[in-house]
């Protein structure tokens, strides 16, 4: 069982430094994030980068999309973000290149363009 949207939103305003460690988001501001993840989550999709539900986040994708969600919310709490989010460059895109190009056994698997 992975993380929620709820566990998400949390982990990337904690991120921002607009919650403190020890909060969780609630109320307006987290639905409100809650839906722009959806927004986001279906991008990655799109983008080959996300297989999983937006609220079943795997563990091992888990630190690599709140960094991203983080950056891509930062402006709507007076942040900066970390890198461009649009980046294709990002460290939490290439980690999720990397997640999909491992087969369910953990092992490399070679992608071929066609």
């Amino acid at each position: 069982m992975g993380r929620s949207s709820a566990d998400l939103v949390t982990e990337a305003l904690r991120l921002l430094n607009v919650i403190a460690g020890d909060q969780e988001a609630d109320g307006f501001e987290r639905d409100n994030a809650v839906r722009r993840w959806q927004e986001m989550h279906a991008e990655l999709v799109d983008d080959g980068l996300a297989e999983f539900d937006a609220d079943d986040i795997p563990l091992d994708a888990f630190r690599a999309v709140a960094r991203l969600f983080a950056d891509v919310i930062a402006p709507t709490y007076g942040r900066a973000a970390s890198i461009d989010p649009d980046d294709p460059m990002h460290p939490a895109r290439d980690r999720l290149r990397r997640r999909i190009s491992l087969d369910s056994d953990g092992e490399q698997v070679t992608i071929e363009e066609f």
